[in-house]
């Protein structure tokens, strides 16, 4: 979101989304920019929806992507990623798809000063890495879509209906090792992915 706002909050993105100029495009527009930002996805958009500029890329296998939830050149305009009509507007949260989880921001374009009026918004994304977060966290933590949570076990199914859209936790005791759950919900507010920490007791 911090990223997102850099960009969004800039005088030459601001004309940029108006005029679609070639120089702000070759200057900024490239995977080195979503390699200094660390982020898979950059999109930005006019306030009608349209996709002035868009890149999925994934770093793991170097290769550009094409994922049916973030492509089109037109998204709806009551997307929470594009609809963001308030100078203090925003979007944050989990976009899932075929290819996993992304962690999703939005920004609403304005000028340096932080004006209007809206012209579109700046779209950053990262895919959800359950690896780097439990080694940068040091827990044991599994992260999964909830489709395929749903079919991991009885006990799984029963901590997803418990827990719903609540924003709680469920905890399942056990001899030496606790199973910790938190489900997260989507931009759309359904339930999408289930958190599992399992804690030592020791």
């Amino acid at each position: 979101a911090v990223s997102a706002t850099d960009w969004a909050t800039w005088d030459d993105t601001y004309w940029f989304v108006q005029n679609h100029n070639a120089a702000y495009r070759e200057a900024n527009l490239n995977l080195e920019a979503l390699k200094s930002l660390k982020v898979n996805f950059l999109g930005i958009f006019d306030s009608a929806g349209q996709k002035i500029w868009g890149q999925l890329y994934d770093f793991k296998i170097n290769q550009e992507m094409v994922l049916p939830e973030l492509s089109g050149d037109r998204w709806p305009a009551d997307h929470p990623l594009v609809w963001l009509p308030h100078v203090d507007s925003e979007a944050r949260g989990l976009l899932v798809t075929a290819a996993g989880p992304l962690l999703m921001a939005a920004k609403p374009v304005l000028t340096s000063n932080r004006e209007g009026p809206v012209r579109g918004s700046v779209v950053l994304g990262s895919f959800l890495d359950s690896a780097a977060i439990a080694t940068q966290t040091q827990v044991n933590l599994t992260i999964s879509i909830l489709d395929d949570a749903l079919l991991e076990s009885a006990e799984v199914a029963a901590a997803v209906r418990e827990l719903g859209n609540t924003g709680g936790i469920v905890i399942r005791e056990g001899v030496d090792t606790d199973q910790v759950y938190r489900v997260l919900p989507d931009l759309f507010g359904k339930p999408a992915v289930l958190l599992r920490i399992d804690a030592p007791k020791a």
